[in-house]
């Protein structure tokens, strides 16, 4: 039975399944995928593949953990402003007193939010993100497979 070698490989390296489970689906023996999995390195593979998809998944959380804060730093300014321009424009002495009191509530979500913002960035310098080394497009890059003309002959099954 021939068997699609890089699809399989590209199977255990992009889920967690077991290279037992892998010849029950193709209906082979456990041994030809397990010699598969050595020859070809298919484990250091899958940990490579599952570092990078876990370094994707951080630099989009924090990405968007910061698209966040920007998006509360600048309501908030807004907001302060707005308030700024109702202090400015009172009519009575209370009516001004109001809206400085809600400056005074509103102030202390300016600086949390420039903290966060702080916070964040030493998180993308941590994990190195805009790097040459990060900045690949998509979720994974997997290197092409080279073919080898050798068969292995397990228990009787040929493997290409």
């Amino acid at each position: 039975m021939k068997l699609d070698r890089e699809k399989i490989e590209r199977e255990y390296v992009t889920t967690n399944i077991s290279y037992r489970r892998l010849a029950e689906k193709y209906e082979t023996n456990f041994n030809t995928i397990k010699i598969l999995g050595k020859k070809y390195n298919w484990v250091e593979k899958r940990k490579k593949y599952n570092s990078k998809l876990t370094q994707k998944y951080h630099e989009k959380s924090i990405n968007d953990e910061l698209d966040l804060i920007d998006y509360l730093h600048k309501a908030t300014g807004d907001i302060l402003q707005t308030v700024v321009n109702h202090i400015q424009n009172a009519q009575s002495d209370k009516e001004r007193l109001d809206y400085i009191n809600a400056f005074a509530k509103l102030r202390p979500m300016v600086l949390m939010n420039k903290y966060d913002t702080e916070r964040i960035n030493i998180e993308k310098e941590k994990l190195n993100i805009g790097t040459e080394e990060t900045t690949e497009q998509g979720i994974v890059y997997m290197p092409a497979v080279i073919e080898d003309d050798t068969e292995a002959v397990v228990e009787g099954e040929n493997v290409e």
